[in-house]
């Protein structure tokens, strides 16, 4: 039989042209970093690292403690939600090349042109919006505390206590998109959680290179490829540039420039390959419950690997984060690769691809809400104000006021419709640009 219910329903869930499991994975990562933002804000076990979290679980399991043990789980969550940056930086690698495997590649810097700006048009928008909501705080200050304005706005805090002292040269390269990355600085906060802007944009650069690379020599090879330039560089980073380079800038190296961690990208790229050219041979690998646990296993092993000894020697630094982005790629397989079912019609489901659309506005909205919440932690105000904000305003009202920022810098789906050369070919997925979002650390 050609065509009919039983191909349709082999086919991914899609709404808008866009394929549904890519943007609730997108929504979970939102929500998993905003998550770990306010947990952050609010215990300061983040400066600890995560690692030791784990160890807390483990001993929480053997006491046999139950509500101790779910306790500890959830922490070892929160505390992992940075780890939604490399998943999003998967999807992002995946949705490109879903794109172009379904409409083609434009020319390389018309391409590169229309995903910069529409990427780079809401990160300034997103400097703004930080400015007038700090202007704002400082005003309500002053309104109740007196003095002067610039006395005000030096108290300024992020989680109650860590001040934050924003000057105009903080601004000016915030606004520079890359150059934050050089200063002696570590980071401004006007750029904030939206430091992956740099790293995207490298990859956006990148991209058309590496797909005529993935259709040359095919997905695994390219897997590997991308591995081993992250691992080569990273290692070169570390017993080369230990020797001039300062433990911050080289962390920070590591984070936002492209070739330390390529292989979550190229990680993202052949997925979306996979998708194309080999889905239902990958769908096999996830096809039953003991698959699906399987993938689960293996990717909170390699995490925890990352987590837990990514940080203890310089030879581990080197596979740590690599070793959590194919954790990332685990959890993403059962999803992406499974038959379409309740999950992708359920109302959690539209939930998260609402969250998942808007992922990036949400991002910097988040920031400025964690700046309200910190000065109405200062202030100490009741707690039934203070409970109304955490379950009303920090995630529903965040993610609900993203929406028109989304539409007014063009982040929106498009109703469009699939050509009838492709009409076989699996849906693409979504939108060029969906920014891979994070937080940072």
């Amino acid at each position: 039989m050609s065509g009919g219910a039983g191909e349709r329903a082999t086919q991914p869930v899609e709404r808008d042209g866009r394929i549904v499991a890519i943007d609730i994975l997108r929504g979970l990562s939102i929500l998993w970093v905003i998550s770990f933002h306010l947990w952050s804000d609010m215990t300061y076990k983040s400066f600890g690292g995560s690692g030791r979290l784990y160890g807390e679980l483990r001993k929480r399991l053997q006491e046999g403690d139950p509500l101790a043990s779910l306790t500890a789980f959830g922490e070892v969550v929160l505390s992992t939600g940075y780890h939604g940056v490399a998943l999003f930086m998967i999807l992002s690698g995946l949705s490109l090349t879903l794109n172009a495997q379904r409409r083609g590649e434009p020319p390389y810097l018309a391409a590169f042109w229309h995903r910069a700006k529409r990427l780079v048009l809401p990160y300034w928008g997103g400097i703004v919006l930080t400015l007038a909501t700090l202007t704002s705080i400082t005003l309500v200050r002053l309104w109740v505390h007196g003095g002067k304005f610039t006395e005000q706005w030096d108290n300024l805090t992020i989680g109650a206590l860590a001040p934050i002292y924003l000057r105009f040269d903080d601004v000016l390269w915030g606004f520079s998109v890359i150059g934050w990355a050089f200063r002696e600085r570590a980071a401004t906060t006007t750029v904030a959680s939206m430091w992956f802007v740099v790293l995207l944009l490298q990859y956006y650069l990148l991209f058309p290179l590496l797909l005529a690379l993935l259709r040359k020599i095919g997905p695994w090879r390219f897997l590997a490829f991308g591995i081993a330039v992250t691992l080569v560089a990273r290692g070169i980073l570390i017993f080369v540039g230990a020797e001039w380079m300062e433990l911050v800038y080289r962390d920070r190296t590591m984070s936002a420039f492209a070739p330390f961690r390529l292989g979550e990208f190229t990680a993202g790229m052949t997925i979306g390959y996979l998708l194309v050219h080999h889905r239902e041979q990958v769908r096999e690998w996830v096809i039953s419950p003991v698959d699906i646990f399987g993938w689960i296993v293996i990717g909170a092993l390699l995490q925890m690997f990352g987590a837990v000894h990514g940080q203890k020697a310089d030879a581990l630094v080197i596979v740590g984060d690599p070793a959590i982005q194919l954790g990332m790629v685990c959890y993403t397989l059962p999803i992406l690769f499974k038959l379409p079912g309740r999950l992708e019609a359920s109302v959690v489901a539209r939930a998260l691809v609402f969250t998942g659309i808007v992922s990036f506005p949400a991002l910097f909205v988040n920031d400025d809400i964690r700046y309200i919440a910190s000065y109405l932690r200062v202030e100490q105000i009741p707690d039934a104000i203070w409970w109304f904000f955490l379950v009303v305003i920090y995630v529903p009202v965040g993610v609900l006021a993203a929406y028109p920022i989304a539409a007014l810098f063009g982040l929106l789906p498009k109703q469009r419709k699939r050509p009838a050369a492709v009409a076989q070919a699996p849906a693409a997925a979504s939108l060029d640009f969906q920014p891979a979002g994070g937080g940072g650390r």
